[in-house]
């Protein structure tokens, strides 16, 4: 005897992981943009171009681009690369409830 299976749809609304795929959590995002918001001040007082930036850590200029505006998320060990580049400690380029 063959198993029914429920439509896709209807499975979907029953478990959560897939169900809410596309809710993302806002400290995790909040992260992301705060890191570009920094970002852009000091290269902004830096008084280096984005294409500069991106040279420096082997980016495209749309990368920085998309990092300064929160588009796009930044991986965890480029972050003390884009510290260096930026003259900055690492700690300044994360949210401060995360570095107590």
């Amino acid at each position: 005897m063959k198993q029914k299976i429920r439509p896709l749809a209807a499975w979907r609304k029953t478990h959560a992981r897939i169900a809410n795929r596309n809710h993302r959590h806002k400290h995790v995002e909040d992260c992301y943009r705060l890191i570009g918001e920094v970002m852009c001040e000091m290269r902004e007082r830096l008084g280096i171009t984005q294409t500069d930036l991106a040279k420096k850590l082997g980016w495209t200029r749309a990368s920085v681009c998309n990092i300064e505006g929160g588009m796009q998320r930044v991986m965890m060990h480029d972050l003390d690369r884009i510290a260096v580049a930026l003259c900055i400690p690492v700690h300044d380029l994360l949210l401060p409830t995360w570095t107590k």
